[in-house]
């Protein structure tokens, strides 16, 4: 699915969830799994995976695991489908694996990383937003905005994300009124699999 390829894109399965309303089981259409997915974006912090995190407000998914094969589901999920399931009947619905549509690496298939560079990305342009306009280049400016970008890196360095650090801040030379930063981020990478070696 290229034309679909983007860390911003979430297809999820399946079309169908049922619900409960005024004590009734009824059947809703799948894209209201994408209005739980964004409520959980909102209530859970950015770094927290979503794979087999429990979801509420279903009772079970129309047409995922109870039609599809593991295999068949592998299949989807390698081009970018965002499984919800449910392993047992009665058990909470839980994302099969928090993907995005851009399956070509590990920093842009996964929600959780996507999130928290995101968060990361809005806190230090919030900050510097501040600096915009109203003062003027100087040295004393860039140590401020360099103060700022750090204090916001280690405000969420181990919560958000496993670290950051501020790399570099200049006045860009081919465009004066700029200033240029650049930051590094370390991601909490989420724990997809765990391999067991036994000898004998």
């Amino acid at each position: 699915m290229p034309g679909f390829q983007n860390r911003r894109l979430i297809i999820t399965q399946p079309e169908q969830v049922a619900t409960l309303y005024q004590g009734t089981e009824i059947l809703v259409p799948g894209y209201y799994l994408c209005g739980a997915v964004a409520a959980m974006i909102g209530q859970q912090n950015p770094a927290q995976p979503f794979t087999n995190l429990p979801m509420v407000g279903f009772t079970r998914p129309v047409g995922s695991n109870d039609k599809f094969s593991e295999n068949q589901m592998a299949t989807a999920a390698a081009g970018g489908i965002y499984w919800i399931i449910q392993d047992v009947a009665g058990a909470p619905l839980v994302s099969r694996h928090q993907l995005t549509t851009d399956v070509s690496g590990l920093k842009t298939r996964e929600l959780s990383i996507l999130k928290s560079v995101d968060y990361v990305a809005k806190l230090i342009r919030g900050m510097v937003k501040n600096y915009i306009g109203r003062n003027n280049i100087t040295k004393q400016l860039l140590e401020a905005v360099a103060l700022g970008v750090s204090g916001a890196l280690s405000s969420v360095s181990g919560s958000v994300i496993a670290g950051g650090t501020l790399d570099k801040i200049a006045q860009s030379t081919a465009n004066p009124d700029t200033i240029l930063i650049e930051v590094s981020i370390v991601p909490f990478y989420p724990a997809n699999y765990i391999k067991i070696t036994i000898f004998v």
